[in-house]
């Protein structure tokens, strides 16, 4: 994911901003420092673990065009849809291979209703080139009371 978007960075010219969350494992973090940190095209890289600003995530929301988020926070992925930004939602590896999470479910739900794209590491940069160009109207949820009634039906 992180190469693909360095990729899309480079090839229109954007800028990244990203942070981790506090429960970001270390790997993850240390990945992101490596590639991220010192990378022209990223304005700012926030480890939660080490120094997080309050309104940090306000910010970064407000400062983009386009939100990628990973698909295990419900609750960022439901306040990223009230920006109205375009939301792309890498799913995570599942831990039951067999099994659909109540997070997958949600996240199906809103890709069906149209409020944001799920996307894997294959052609995400394409994806993501293509929406920037055709630039399709946002869906934006308006308050928590449609997630309310998301999380309703898949619990």
């Amino acid at each position: 994911i992180v190469v693909a978007l360095k990729q899309v960075s480079e090839r229109s010219a954007a800028t990244i901003v990203a942070s981790t969350s506090r429960r970001t494992p270390a790997a993850i973090e240390q990945f992101l420092r490596q590639e991220l940190q010192g990378y022209a095209l990223c304005k700012m890289l926030i480890i939660a673990n080490e120094h997080n600003p309050e309104g940090s995530i306000d910010a970064l929301f407000h400062s983009s065009d386009l939100l990628v988020i990973s698909g295990d926070s419900i609750s960022m992925i439901s306040e990223a849809l009230g920006y109205g930004k375009y939301v792309f939602v890498f799913p995570l590896t599942r831990k039951k291979p067999h099994m659909v999470s109540k997070h997958e479910r949600f996240v199906q739900l809103l890709e069906n209703d149209g409020y944001l794209r799920v996307v894997g590491d294959a052609g995400i940069g394409n994806i993501i080139m293509d929406t920037w160009r055709r630039k399709p109207a946002v869906k934006t949820l308006p308050d928590s009371g449609r997630v309310i009634e998301a999380l309703k039906r898949i619990l």
